[in-house]
């Protein structure tokens, strides 16, 4: 009945003798056999537990295989100390490393220290006063009387005051936004204004706060000030955690619980996504992974998800979804608002709600995509910008991940480099796309912590592999990407698959496929030789023909001039047909030179065909050039 339960490993040496004594005393060999199955009982419910099993649930299994409630509860207890015991270890490791592991993990800040308590409660037995009430003997109508005389107080002598009473109180997000994280709700109320602070003094310190009037006396709006100077600043206020910490951050998350061994939370998210190929799963894991990971100055990709099955497949949920993992909404925006408003998205995304936010989402991207503002904003170490409301510039560190949803769009090079690609698929008929994303919130409320567990598990105990990074992301790839792979060989098939979406994606390829054909089918043409021999273009020629190329390929019609836009292709490489400095021919020697562009260029060139549009005439003309 209990075989499918026997341990694993085996039972301590000393069972040995204890076995032998048993065979020859029925009292000890009862007892001996008890104890053996309360092993073999404690043994499987740690398994579980490492597995990530609740309680309840290990108990209805050993009930269900037969075993009694009483070995049950009794397996239970000794699998619970076996599990102390793995915590305990997992933080001496990482203290021994001199790093965080994940069970080890917990807010960054202190235990308020009990003489700081009791200092606190000493000090809120009389309300906050911008002045000290001394009693002092005065003369009235010539006879001395006792009287309570108000002594100002300086800024320094009340912000010690209230530091101490209020345990260090008020903080500040950024440069001005003033914030308390309430000891007995652990929720985090904002200050705003002379007034709100006050308040909040006087209804934590129990004592409506006392300001009286005077030139010597600080005013609320004055102390206001100081206050707001003097609190102790930090970036962002966070309900999860970042790997590795940051101390500009404020965390409210409270202690992070073991790790699963296999990493089963993390899995179970990963689990509600469809990834078209086994290669997506991997980049999904790495998506789910790449919020918590921040260095100031270490670039991170941004993310295009896309599918062959159009809509409906779930991609602006996957990052909505990550989103909510991570505490916050994503901050969404558009193609226009990059173009044209991107002072208007950078006041949101310096905004006391939007330092909050790790993601940056750009939806439903259709066509041709290009964005030089995105490219820029996705590898910009600070954003900066004056916050709606707010005086003077505000900057808060570049922590956002980008997220681009596309239905089979194309993208310029700026973002194709800079993006790791995702492609997931259609659901079954049979998925209950009402209840699913519900379903997939219920799955983060309920174990967030426990992910962020398992994913910092995930890439502590990473061991870089042999292979060298291949992305413009170097330090992101092997802190995140790596161990997302899980092992070298998945990890090459992951890199080979990200290069192939890319090429597949970037409309800028495209576009120089188009001209390479285009500009050789012409010249062939002319020259009336298939041996490539050096030809220059002049610039009409480059954009007729360039405009002609670009037409036949897109959907839309390019009306302008498209020499530039070529030469940006040569300088990036996409057309090596074309010489990338030549801009004028003959170098020197002539009074005429031309203007255009070097084609099948060599070394030591001295002659080349140079291929013209005569003014007012439609016809084509070639010359040679000495």
């Amino acid at each position: 009945m209990n075989e499918d339960l026997s341990p694993s490993s085996p039972i301590d040496i000393r069972e040995t003798t204890i076995r032998a004594k048993a065979l020859s005393d029925p009292k000890v060999f009862a007892a001996y056999h008890q104890r053996k199955k309360r092993y073999e009982i404690a043994q499987w419910a740690y398994d579980m537990m490492l597995k990530g099993e609740i309680e309840s649930n290990i108990e209805q299994s050993l009930l269900e295989s037969g075993w009694s409630a009483s070995e049950a509860v009794g397996g239970i207890e000794a699998a619970n100390a076996m599990y102390a015991e793995y915590t305990r270890m997992e933080r001496e490791k990482g203290a021994s490393l001199g790093m965080t592991t994940a069970a080890g993990f917990s807010d960054r800040k202190s235990e308020t220290k009990p003489h700081e308590l009791e200092s606190a409660k000493q000090c809120n037995t009389v309300p906050f006063r911008n002045y000290v009430p001394v009693e002092e003997e005065v003369l009235k109508r010539g006879k001395p009387t006792k009287e309570v005389v108000k002594h100002p107080r300086c800024h320094q002598d009340m912000l010690k005051d209230m530091r101490s009473r209020l345990l260090g109180f008020p903080c500040k997000i950024g440069a001005s936004w003033l914030f308390d994280h309430d000891r007995d709700t652990s929720e985090i109320h904002n200050i705003h204004g002379a007034d709100a602070l006050v308040a909040w003094i006087s209804r934590k310190s129990k004592h409506n706060a006392e300001f009286t009037r005077g030139e010597a006396f600080v005013s609320p709006y004055q102390y206001f000030s100081s206050v707001e100077h003097t609190s102790r600043r930090y970036e962002a206020i966070s309900d999860v955690p970042d790997w590795p910490i940051r101390e500009q951050v404020y965390y409210t998350h409270g202690e992070i619980p073991p790790p699963c061994p296999k990493h089963s939370r993390l899995e179970g998210l990963v689990d509600f996504f469809l990834p078209a190929t086994p290669e997506d799963r991997c980049c999904i894991r790495a998506l789910i992974c790449a919020p918590i990971f921040f260095i100031p100055g270490i670039d991170r990709p941004s993310w295009v998800i896309d599918s062959r099955d159009g809509q409906g497949c779930g991609k602006s949920n996957l990052g909505e979804i990550v989103g909510e993992l991570y505490g916050s909404a994503p901050i969404n925006t558009s193609k226009y608002e990059l173009t044209n408003r991107m002072d208007v998205l950078v006041k949101r995304l310096v905004s006391e709600r939007g330092r909050k936010a790790r993601i940056l989402m750009v939806d439903n991207v259709t066509g041709d995509f290009q964005s030089p503002e995105l490219a820029d904003l996705i590898t910009r170490k600070d954003i900066t910008g004056i916050p709606p409301y707010g005086r003077g510039e505000e900057v808060r560190p570049n922590n956002l991940t980008v997220i681009i949803t596309a239905n089979t769009a194309t993208v310029g090079t700026d973002i194709a480099d800079r993006s790791i690609y995702i492609h997931i698929r259609r659901p079954d008929q049979d998925w209950n796309s009402v209840t699913w994303k519900s379903r997939v919130m219920a799955y983060i409320r309920k174990n967030r912590l426990e992910i962020f567990a398992d994913i910092m598990d995930l890439l502590l105990k990473h061991q870089r592999f042999e292979v060298l990074p291949r992305t413009r992301f170097k330090p992101w790839e092997v802190a995140i990407l790596q161990p997302c792979c899980q092992d070298e060989a998945t990890y090459i098939r992951v890199l080979d698959y990200i290069k192939a979406q890319r090429d597949d994606s970037n409309i800028e390829a495209d576009q120089a496929r188009a001209i390479i054909e285009h500009f050789t089918a012409k010249i062939m043409e002319q020259t009336q030789s298939l041996v490539p021999r050096p030809v220059f273009l002049r610039t009409e020629v480059v954009n007729s023909w360039g405009r002609q190329a670009l037409n036949d390929s897109m959907d839309v019609e390019f009306k302008g001039r498209p020499i530039q836009l070529i030469r940006n292709l040569v300088k990036t490489g996409f057309i090596p047909q074309a010489d990338r400095d030549l801009k004028r021919w003959p170098t020197s020697g002539r009074k005429i030179r031309y203007s255009g562009m070097a084609w099948n260029w060599t070394d030591g060139v001295e002659q080349a065909l140079v291929i013209g549009r005569t003014a007012g005439q439609d016809g084509v003309i070639t010359q040679e050039v000495m």
